[in-house]
């Protein structure tokens, strides 16, 4: 694992999280699984919901992940890590952490995440059932955005 991810995740070191943003995406790419299973480890552990810190530097640390999932265009490399932890997160009743990965302002990105978010749910079902409307919210807001993006070009193009 890189470096930095493995301070910010091993120590969970808040004051460094921020740092991840200034690597490279194709410097940490072979590393995402990695920092996606010490992620799976830290929201597993038992304080998890009441650690402001961790749950701060996971939420970042998903943040990098995503992004540069989808700037390497490699969630299929990923995407065993990433619904592993999507199943720890309905495991452990964490599914308004899982529905985060939806909201990160990428139609794409959204779009395979609620599909590997599905499978995962599948054995599930009654922990997904709780989040339903944030999900389906959640998809629903991406195709406003969109269709209010278009509606915007249509209108500022010149005629």
């Amino acid at each position: 694992m890189h470096q930095l991810f493995s301070q910010v995740l091993g120590q969970r070191d808040l004051s460094r999280a921020g740092d991840l943003f200034s690597l490279e995406d194709a410097e940490i790419e072979d590393c995402l699984s990695q920092a996606l299973d010490q992620i799976k480890a830290i929201s597993c552990s038992p304080d998890y919901l009441t650690n402001d810190n961790d749950q701060a530097v996971v939420e970042i640390c998903i943040t990098r992940i995503t992004t540069a999932i989808r700037e390497t265009s490699s969630i299929e490399r990923h995407s065993m890590a990433l619904v592993g932890l999507w199943e720890s997160c309905l495991e452990h009743n964490l599914t308004p952490q899982a529905v985060r990965f939806l909201q990160r302002g990428n139609r794409e990105l959204s779009r395979n995440m609620s599909s590997y978010l599905s499978l995962a749910a599948i054995a599930k079902a009654d922990l997904l059932a709780e989040h339903t409307e944030a999900i389906t919210l959640s998809v629903l807001g991406e195709t406003v955005k969109e269709k209010r993006g278009a509606q915007r070009a249509l209108r500022e193009s010149p005629a």
